[in-house]
């Protein structure tokens, strides 16, 4: 029986921290962009690709280039860590418990109190998949197999 329950939330007025800036927290942050989210990305380096998305994006963001500090997670409504220290993933795990914090831990899926879904957006649709954290790779072959499907319904094929 599946554990977590699939919500859509107001990205309105949310702010979500992003801790780290490598390829896992650089396909969120693009995903998290498309929505309306205020976005506070933490990270000891920053992509100018990603530097570049970020400026293009109408979401407002902040970059913090530097190591994490519990201080980061004041006035944040979620948080996403992805970074490649699992000593920080399990610390930022541990904060965000204490202070109730809906958090998503990178590989690590029993520190997470939410999963990042793989996301298809083809407006109006948002469709969202996951596998309550069990099976990350059949998640992003069914997303992909979604999003061939949207499109052929588009194209009228």
């Amino acid at each position: 029986m599946p554990r977590y329950f699939p919500i859509y939330l107001d990205s309105r007025g949310k702010t979500v921290l992003v801790v780290g800036a490598g390829e896992v927290a650089s396909r969120r942050i693009k995903a998290l962009l498309a929505f309306e989210f205020k976005l506070i990305i933490v990270a000891l380096e920053i992509s100018q690709e990603l530097k570049a998305s970020l400026s293009e994006a109408a979401s407002i963001s902040e970059l913090r280039e530097r190591k994490f500090r519990p201080e980061d997670l004041d006035d944040v409504d979620y948080v996403i860590a992805c970074t490649n220290d699992h000593k920080v993933q399990r610390e930022i795990a541990e904060l965000c418990r204490k202070r109730k914090l809906a958090a998503s831990i990178a590989d690590c899926r029993e520190d997470c109190s939410f999963y990042f879904p793989a996301l298809i957006l083809k407006e109006p649709h948002v469709v969202a998949v996951s596998s309550d954290g069990q099976s990350p790779k059949a998640t992003k072959k069914l997303a992909r197999q979604l999003r061939e499907f949207i499109a052929e319904i588009e194209t009228g094929e």
